[in-house]
């Protein structure tokens, strides 16, 4: 989300301040209204990396999402291009309580890749569910055929594990810390700039809820609720 500009307080982009001291790239580089997925930002971050690997930088890619990470370690397949019309279908049937039957749908041809996401991870659900009518295979299937883009290079994977109830504790102190910073008249002045609540820049956590509280669909305090109580989804780590 940060590579958005104008979300800033619910992505927890970096200050200025930590970006003067750290380097740090692919911040702020596309419009809310602009297209951006995993193969934009593969490009991107291809030329990145390469710029700084002529520099002998030492270079650290943190995340965040797993498929962008794993785009840069693995490489990227060739997904199917997006149907506008089965996605908006897809998102119509959770939007009508329909999300637990679409997830068992997954489980059912994609039992893999459904046990990686959280039942509630709609934006994941409904892209393997629409690449698997569209290519006829599994997403975890289509994963599996990739080339590294960097195959000279060792990288060193490192994963951050926390308890589930600080885990939780440091989640309800990061959104009252969101909402105190100005989080709601952030969403509020991109939406009377014109930007449509329908913007898939708006579907992350977050903004979702702050744009539902702003047509009225939620109190402040659910919404801050909805943010704070969305499951938390732990790995396996044994």
């Amino acid at each position: 989300m940060q590579v958005y500009k104008h979300l800033n307080i619910g992505s927890a982009k970096p200050s200025l301040a930590t970006q003067h001291i750290i380097p740090h790239h692919l911040i702020d580089i596309v419009e809310p209204n602009e297209d951006f997925d995993t193969g934009a930002y593969l490009v991107r971050c291809q030329q990145v990396i390469a710029d700084l690997l002529k520099k002998n930088k030492f270079i650290l890619i943190v995340g965040g999402t797993g498929l962008y990470i794993r785009a840069i370690v693995n490489g990227l397949i060739d997904l199917p291009l997006k149907d506008e019309n089965l996605r908006a279908n897809l998102y119509q049937l959770i939007e009508a309580g329909a999300a637990a039957e679409l997830y068992q749908r997954l489980q059912k041809v994609d039992p893999n890749y459904a046990a990686l996401i959280h039942p509630h991870d709609y934006r994941r659900l409904v892209r393997a569910l629409e690449v698997y009518q569209m290519a006829g295979k599994p997403f975890s299937e289509l994963h599996r055929e990739t080339t590294p883009v960097f195959p000279e290079i060792n990288f060193t994977q490192i994963g951050l594990y926390r308890e589930k109830a600080e885990l939780q504790q440091r989640i309800d102190k990061r959104v009252d810390e969101m909402f105190s910073q100005g989080l709601v008249k952030e969403v509020r002045l991109l939406l009377e700039k014109g930007y449509s609540p329908n913007l898939n820049s708006f579907k992350s956590l977050g903004y979702r809820q702050v744009i539902q509280h702003l047509q009225g669909q939620l109190s402040l305090e659910q919404a801050k609720k909805e943010v704070k109580n969305k499951p938390v989804f732990l790995p396996n780590v044994n």
